[in-house]
């Protein structure tokens, strides 16, 4: 069964740690909190360009330009997903995980709860574009323009958060509209 990657992670941080796997390519001593090295990504250096940070347990080198944690430096030098670097620190140092909790049922509700989202999304969709044939015809052209935008808007920019509140204050104002063309 799988498990949560946080949790993978925390527990092979407490198995093992960069200023680890640095000394022992033999890139810094680790005797002192923060140390030169030679990166060991982009070729020679004629001065070490790289930086270990005992306080962040991470590395940064100045030609590069990027920053290592355990995960991105074992990623980066064995060429491994992030999934694929986990599995391969867990066998390297015989990490037990048989006590973390398996995530099948949390993806599980994860999914449904998604689905559920999705499914709402697609109601309030549909009810606003019913609202905007209603109106087409009867309202001012200026009117269902500045409809159409909103929809638009609303549909490809508004955040999921805010969607369905959106929605509904949108169809309210087009039923309005729509009631007064009636004088209902």
């Amino acid at each position: 069964m799988p498990k949560d990657s946080e949790s993978l992670k925390k527990l092979i941080l407490e198995h093992v740690t960069l200023k680890d796997i640095l000394k022992d390519e033999g890139k810094i001593l680790g005797e002192i909190s923060e140390e030169q090295f030679s990166c060991s990504f982009h070729g020679a250096d004629r001065k070490k360009s790289a930086r270990y940070y005992e306080e962040t347990d991470s590395s940064y080198c100045w030609t590069c330009k990027k920053k290592w944690d355990l995960f991105a430096h074992i990623g980066q030098r064995e060429a491994l997903s992030f999934s694929e670097t986990l599995r391969y620190l867990i066998k390297k140092y015989r990490i037990d995980t048989s006590k973390l909790p398996d995530i099948q049922g949390t993806h599980q509700r994860q999914k449904e709860r998604k689905a559920v989202k999705i499914d709402e999304r697609k109601i309030l969709v549909a009810k606003i574009e019913k609202a905007l044939q209603m109106v087409r015809d009867d309202i001012d052209f200026e009117k269902y323009k500045k409809f159409v935008l909103a929809y638009m808007y609303l549909k490809y920019i508004t955040p999921e958060e805010k969607f369905a509140e959106e929605a509904q204050k949108m169809r309210t104002a087009m039923l309005k509209c729509f009631g007064d063309a009636h004088g209902r």
